[in-house]
């Protein structure tokens, strides 16, 4: 019978309570927008102001920060009487660590410094589930545990995405307002539970990897079977949402992820199966007509959007203008949106201005930005050149150790695909983030943060496994070379093991 202090004192027991808040916080945060709630009120005939769609970034950013206090709160406290056994000593947690710092020291050079800190609210919950991840003690076997209920948990936002192309909507959804440019109409029609296409399609993207991950190395067919589903609605539901950004971070990530895998053999015949069934299944999109998928624009006049093209640049122009004022400190967190206007005023009354003049009466139309569009732009804007330079190193440290680790993995097939899915999936956010923002939006944000902290401990685990592997491997060659110093080679062959057949007496 244990006491209260040796409970207490359970190092299995408080992993277990971190682990199933991460895993909760995974399978919830897709569907953080209250338009349950909003059903609900509706059919009961309760008053009030609905939530769905008036301010989805606040709503799922309230939902991430009361689950990350009522999870981090109790396990950081149990956490100081049951210390980890072991952290990393990665170079990437100290660059995540001085980049929110270099963050965080921006907030003092805001003009409102407790705007700012609320803003700045969705980094440190972010920053809190990265740290979180790295003290569960977890192993390869529970790490993969972590990102199946990540996968598993976007089944239902695929699956109404898809619903809303064919025209059914059960929740109480109404088109934002401000979206004035034509090619937006149709695509604002599929929202999912997100409230903006743009919003799940990022973070649908990196997770379609993790579904192609699940589908071919799954260690029971339950598992490879949802996964596989997953996957399809998953990609269903990008080709709708009309997304061009996380579209072309996945056909970018698409040609280290061959590449990688190529160097081994049997995921590569697995791989080119799998891209067979991913092209039946676009063909059998564009030319089969079904009744629960209905593409809601023109590809064609989509790709081609010119309008949002403009008005994005534009966005940049302005944030170029505040970032030459604030070179070293920035304008502070959250404070691009604020100003915006004030430097639009700045720019259309210098002379280069007279030309963005269409963009401003025709396409902009008084509606603010709300981000930079671009997430590397939108950091260095407001965090100062400090910021975007600990950002940088981070993501060339990263990219570093991705590539590195899984081009040395190749002996060890599930291993190695785990490090190419890695890598497949943080390409997809940083191309993703160069023409929207995935990091400023808080579920893709979270997803980001959490899969960084895995990375950190996937690879430490990697680095000690492959070491002694590797050593493992030297060992036995240094005793085989012992034994065939004496084998006679033939030209430049390689010299094999001869066994001689025992004669029978």
């Amino acid at each position: 019978m244990q006491t209260i202090g040796e409970i207490v004192r359970d190092r299995r027991l408080v992993n277990r309570f971190g682990l199933l808040g991460v895993m909760a916080l995974f399978l919830c945060a897709p569907y953080a927008i209250p338009a349950i709630w909003d059903k609900i009120r509706n059919t009961f005939g309760w008053a009030g102001d609905p939530y769905y769609l008036l301010k989805p970034v606040e709503n799922q950013t309230f939902f991430l920060l009361f689950g990350t206090v009522l999870i981090g709160v109790p396990y950081a406290l149990w956490r100081c009487i049951v210390i980890p056994s072991r952290l990393s000593k990665s170079s990437l947690l100290w660059l995540a660590i001085f980049f929110t710092l270099s963050q965080g020291v921006s907030l003092c050079f805001a003009p409102n410094v407790s705007y700012a800190f609320r803003c700045f609210l969705l980094p440190i919950c972010c920053f809190s589930l990265f740290l979180m991840v790295q003290t569960l003690d977890l192993s390869m076997l529970v790490l993969e545990r972590i990102l199946l209920v990540a996968v598993l948990g976007s089944v239902l936002v695929s699956a109404y995405a898809l619903a809303q192309s064919a025209g059914y909507e059960f929740l109480p959804y109404k088109p934002l307002s401000g979206e004035g440019l034509e090619e937006e109409l149709g695509k604002q029609k599929i929202s999912s539970t997100f409230g903006h296409p743009n919003y799940f399609a990022s973070y649908l993207a990196p997770l379609l990897f993790w579904s192609l991950y699940f589908a071919l190395r799954g260690r029971f067919r339950w598992e490879r079977y949802l996964s596989a589903l997953a996957g399809l609605l998953c990609f269903g539901a990008l080709v709708v949402s009309g997304a061009r950004g996380p579209w072309l971070g996945l056909l970018v990530a698409c040609v280290p992820y061959y590449i990688l895998l190529a160097m081994t053999p049997r995921l590569r015949r697995q791989l080119l199966f799998a891209a067979g069934v991913g092209v039946v299944f676009v063909l059998v999109i564009l030319f089969v007509p079904l009744p629960f998928f209905k593409l809601q624009f023109n590809i064609l006049d989509r790709l081609l959007a010119s309008k949002q093209i403009s008005v994005r640049f534009y966005y940049w122009i302005i944030a170029f203008e505040m970032l030459r004022d604030h070179l070293l400190t920035g304008v502070g967190y959250g404070y691009y949106n604020v100003l915006f206007w004030e430097y639009v005023a700045r720019f259309q009354a210098t002379p280069s201005g007279e030309l963005f003049q269409y963009i401003l009466a025709e396409q902009i139309r008084g509606v603010s930005p709300g981000y930079v569009h671009n997430d590397w732009l939108q950091i260095a804007v407001e965090g100062g050149i400090v910021s975007f330079a600990l950002w940088v190193a981070l993501w060339a440290t990263l990219i570093t150790q991705g590539w590195e680790t899984a081009s040395t993995l190749t002996r060890r097939p599930r291993v190695h695909l785990m490090a190419t899915t890695f890598f497949a999936s943080f390409t997809v956010f940083a191309i993703d983030g160069a023409f929207n923002f995935p990091l400023h939006i808080p579920v893709s944000a979270s997803l980001f943060w959490t899969l960084l902290g895995l990375w950190i401990v996937f690879r430490s685990q990697v680095d000690k496994r492959h070491l002694l592997l590797f050593e493992e491997e030297q060992s036995e060659d240094d005793e085989v070379s012992k034994i065939l110093q004496g084998v006679p080679r033939v030209g430049g062959a390689k010299s094999r093991p001869r066994f001689r057949q025992a004669r029978r007496k």
